[in-house]
């Protein structure tokens, strides 16, 4: 995703991590979006990760998009599968399925600090044991 004036912090539960690295494949105009999601956290820090985040600068068109492709399932199944069919026509689309259970808990944070959204969701940063 190319830099800009907002940002956007995404987390997930970490069993959709690889989904949401294919889905974010799709969504980075460049290709650093499969990079995505390595940082991880859970409700203490201490005990292993629950949760992985990405967060990136962003302009106001992506947020605009984001916020149709994240309305439904079906509809980010649609934006994935053409950017797929164009830029990535080697690997494996994520399916409907999914979508839908990477929908079902992501929590999305706009122009918040990481600090707000771990705090919001409850989680700290997993250090290294």
């Amino acid at each position: 995703m190319s830099a800009g004036n907002h940002n956007v912090i995404f987390i997930i539960p970490i069993a959709t991590q690889e989904i949401a690295k294919r889905i974010s494949r799709s969504l980075d105009p460049d290709s650093g979006g499969y990079g995505a999601f390595q940082t991880l956290a859970s409700l203490t820090g201490l005990e292993p990760a629950t949760h992985c985040i990405y967060g990136t600068p962003c302009r106001q068109e992506f947020l605009d998009q984001l916020a149709v492709i994240t309305s439904s399932a079906s509809a980010l199944k649609a934006a994935i599968d053409a950017d797929y069919a164009a830029r990535w026509p080697g690997e494996v689309v994520p399916t409907l399925a999914e979508c839908e259970a990477l929908l079902a808990d992501l929590q999305i944070f706009i122009d918040a600090s990481w600090d707000d959204a771990l705090t919001q969701a409850g989680l700290t940063i997993t250090q290294p044991q």
